[in-house]
């Protein structure tokens, strides 16, 4: 706390009197910068547009911005914090993870009910979709963030091959 109320120019007393606690902090900073994401996300899962491109929007998005530096740092301290204060670690994954899963499962739900979508469980398969998105780059950045930096490019390469990959397993048309 004491870095914190360096980098922002106040005492921690006064951070504990706005806040109350850290991990009333925590929450508000990453509800701050979820509701960016959540902008764009919502904007991309409300389209219109067929599902290969939604998905697409929607998967360099949250690529884009789980490799962010300043994501990854906030994941780095809610992990480092959460031993300590479970209920900072249930808070940060129903806003960000347990919310985008929740709003992608919706969505494909709808495809599904307008017969562009033929999986059988929505739910599992925005499961499927987000690790696909994740799961190669999203480590490295949290333990190698030295040593790797991901490119618009590399984003790009990596989610479009992930969305044709969910595409041909769950034939969604569009």
């Amino acid at each position: 706390m004491q870095m914190v109320a360096l980098a922002a120019g106040s005492s921690k007393e006064t951070l504990y009197r706005h806040f109350g606690s850290k991990e009333d902090l925590f929450i508000e900073v990453v509800n701050a910068r979820n509701n960016e994401v959540r902008q764009v996300l919502d904007a991309n899962l409300a389209s219109e547009g067929p599902i290969p491109i939604v998905l697409r929007s929607v998967g360099i998005a949250l690529l884009d911005c789980m490799c962010s530096p300043t994501v990854v740092a906030l994941a780095r301290m809610i992990v480092n914090e959460t031993h300590r204060h479970p209920a900072l670690g249930e808070a940060f994954y129903a806003m960000a993870p347990g919310r985008t899963l929740q709003k992608l499962t919706g969505y494909l739900a709808e495809a599904r009910a307008r017969g562009e979508f033929t999986g059988d469980d929505p739910e599992r398969a925005a499961e499927i979709f987000t690790g696909s998105i994740m799961g190669k780059f999203v480590p490295l950045m949290l333990f190698t963030p030295h040593a790797f930096a991901i490119t618009p490019a590399q984003i790009e390469r990596h989610v479009t091959e992930a969305v044709a990959v969910f595409v041909a397993r769950y034939g969604a048309r569009g």
